[in-house]
């Protein structure tokens, strides 16, 4: 096992950590954590060029509409939320308060308000605007179309194809078992691939276990799956991809990263390679650091797009903190047991009584009551 690296808690919609390159890219997500979270990267390390985020979590503590922190270079990047009347108002009224001394706002804003796109724009017109209609075809307005922009990966002639279910869960078993030969090898998807709701390990698993091979998916899915990342360092569809290439792949999964570290739909950790026009549909908890696609990339993701969800895992919530919980809870379990309790059968005697029956006479004699008694 290689060395475990705690990640602090960041979710973002693309990337959660990013040393590398983002190219091309689009964000789709809608990010449901309110603090330490961003709509496309939270902490960006490497540069960032034409991309979007295209919904954003809540504005909170630490919450960016594309990132948090930028320690990098963002280029021609931008979050995508036209103004509303309304806040065209609130400008406005601030704007003609002569004053200044108006009080500010004690609600949280996002980190990066200079990264937000407010113009109303049509599709053809934002995606020109930030240079992504130079870098791909649109599919339905502001996703790339996958086919559109398939250029064939080159495999050479030891090009292993896949085209089953049991193909792919062996080569996984293959990888993971140290198998070198395997996890270095080159391979093409043939048809789309559902899994039928398996819960599958992540293809390579840490630092020591990596992929390193080539995987084409020639513009083919893998659906209908899911990946727990409890106890793992990294998971994803691929775990930890070291000096890979992995090119038209799309994926449509559930990833529970409950219990994980480094999280992404795609991948977990992307360590020197390459990922191009790869398309991710996901559903996915978050774990320590998680991202739509990649929880962490030091590597080149070009032309990819992830469309999803990403949420907290529901807690269990304490009864005696939350006054009002208990009460609702303490009245639901009441009404449940009222309602056992009716549901209970009456009960019916086997036999009918006669209400005019004389008692039986036992053969025993009844002594009559001494003189004087009130019995």
């Amino acid at each position: 096992m290689g060395k475990k690296v705690t990640a602090n808690h960041r979710t973002a919609g693309f990337a959660a950590i990013n040393n590398g390159t983002i190219k091309g890219s689009v964000s789709d997500v809608k990010v449901g954590a309110s603090q330490q979270a961003s709509g496309f990267v939270f902490d960006n390390g490497g540069e960032i060029i034409s991309s979007l985020s295209l919904r954003q979590p809540k504005e909170g503590i630490n919450t960016a509409g594309f990132c948090h922190r930028n320690r990098g270079s963002l280029n021609k990047s931008a979050w995508v939320r036209p103004l509303t009347d309304e806040e065209a108002r609130s400008r406005e009224a601030e704007a003609s308060d002569n004053k200044g001394n108006k009080k500010e706002s004690k609600k949280p804003k996002h980190t990066d308000a200079e990264l937000r796109c407010e113009d109303k724009l049509s599709d053809s017109e934002l995606l020109e605007r930030y240079g992504v209609s130079s870098e791909w075809a649109a599919s339905d307005g502001l996703h790339p179309d996958i086919n559109e922009n398939l250029t064939p990966l080159e495999c050479g002639n030891d090009v292993i194809d896949i085209s089953s279910a049991n193909d792919l869960l062996s080569v996984i078993e293959s990888i993971n078992s140290g198998d070198a030969a395997a996890a270095k090898a080159s391979y093409r998807l043939t048809k789309n691939i559902s899994l039928g709701g398996k819960s599958i390990d992540p293809i390579g698993t840490d630092e020591d276990t990596p992929f390193s091979g080539k995987f084409d998916g020639n513009g083919k899915t893998v659906s209908n799956f899911r990946i727990n990342a409890k106890d793992r360092q990294y998971a994803g569809f691929f775990g930890y991809a070291k000096n890979a290439e992995v090119s038209n792949l799309a994926v449509d999964c559930i990833v529970n990263g409950k219990g994980g570290n480094i999280v992404g739909g795609m991948v977990g950790c992307n360590d020197s390679g390459k990922f191009s026009n790869c398309h991710v549909r996901v559903s996915l908890t978050t774990s320590a650091c998680t991202g739509g696609f990649a929880g962490r990339n030091a590597g080149m993701l070009i032309n990819c797009c992830v469309i999803g969800s990403l949420a907290a895992p529901i807690p269990i919530i304490p009864i005696i903190s939350f006054s009002g919980v208990g009460v609702l809870l303490i009245a639901i379990i009441l009404l449940l047991i009222a309602l056992m309790r009716a549901s209970q059968p009456v009960y019916t005697p086997s036999e009918k009584i006669d209400v005019n029956q004389v008692p039986a006479d036992d053969g025993i004699a009844v002594e009559p009551p001494p003189p004087g008694s009130n019995r």
